[in-house]
């Protein structure tokens, strides 16, 4: 049930975690430093922005360059200019999945925003109807935290084998290695820590040094790949509720406005889209009405 009104055979390009300083480049004996030419790696800051619709930002942009040039040693590519051109020339293949996964920040955990989660439970979760499958969609869902979060959340309130029929959780990101993590459902005992006992103990199952995701869980829940830059988007049905949080802001004004903008064609009328509290789109220019910080609805067409 979960892939009813799903068609993600051909989901695109990823992205994501880099380390939030810049690491130390250590070279190997026989392996000379990488090269960081400045001007090549604006050239890749300027196609990760065309390609990928990601700003990096100033602040970022010596940790993304430290990673730039891990990804050239570990290529064993002569310079940062072929690099660039390579990049840029197309069909990169493995170099641009490591490029969208260097430019990408991951910051995420379960139970994320507690304020925000509890309006979604109160107003929209417990007015659903079990009878009813509910289409939810996790827009950056990194390694599954917040999907899972929201699986566990209507297994509390219907019921694990209710939650089955009446929620199916989509979960996209452009990191290839997040989706990956958030389809196998394993997490480390400092990544669940954040969850309540209660739910740690009914949802998780402990495996050696890892917390493994229950197998209810997983079945509300399907992870793709996905550019949110891409159009259109590869969905043949609307969504009920949207969850786009923590994400906007690395997208220039442009590119936040154009997906704020397909967000709300895809959400039915009546839908709702949960932002972060700290991510306001009432300057984009959209049909969304503000319910408050954080949360929005869709009221007409």
């Amino acid at each position: 049930m979960i892939a009813k009104g799903y068609s993600m055979n051909a989901l695109p390009d990823s992205v994501y975690p880099p380390p939030p300083t810049a690491p130390q480049l250590v070279c190997l004996p026989g392996m000379e430093a990488p090269d960081l030419d400045p001007k090549a790696i604006a050239e890749i800051i300027e196609h990760v922005h065309q390609r990928y619709g990601i700003v990096v930002p100033t602040e970022r942009r010596e940790a993304f360059s430290a990673e730039l040039g891990r990804i050239q040693t570990g290529a064993k590519i002569e310079s940062m200019r072929e690099l660039s051109t390579r990049l840029r020339q197309g069909g990169a293949g493995v170099l641009e999945l490591q490029l969208a996964e260097a430019a990408s920040v991951n910051h995420t955990s379960f139970c994320r925003e507690p304020d925000v989660l509890g309006y979604f439970e109160e107003e929209v979760l417990k007015k659903m109807s079990p009878q009813r499958s509910q289409r939810v969609w996790s827009a950056a869902a990194s390694s599954g935290e917040e999907a899972y979060t929201i699986a566990m959340m209507a297994c509390e309130h219907f019921g694990p084998q209710a939650a089955k029929q009446a929620l199916a959780i989509l979960g996209t990101d452009i990191n290839r290695r997040c989706v990956d993590q958030a389809n196998e459902g394993y997490y480390s005992a400092a990544r669940v820590s954040g969850v309540p006992l209660d739910w740690r103990q009914s949802y998780f199952k402990a495996e050696g040094h890892r917390h493994r995701i229950s197998e209810v869980l997983r079945s509300i829940c399907l992870f793709r790949r996905l550019n949110l830059k891409l159009k259109p988007w590869p969905f043949q049905a609307q969504f009920d509720v949207i969850f786009c949080r923590n994400v906007l802001y690395y997208f220039d004004v442009p590119q936040q406005s154009d997906i704020a903008h397909r967000l709300y064609r895809q959400l039915k009328v009546g839908g709702w889209l949960f932002t972060s509290v700290t991510e306001g789109i009432r300057d984009l220019g959209t049909k969304f009405v503000a319910v408050r910080p954080g949360v929005y609805r869709k009221e007409s067409p």
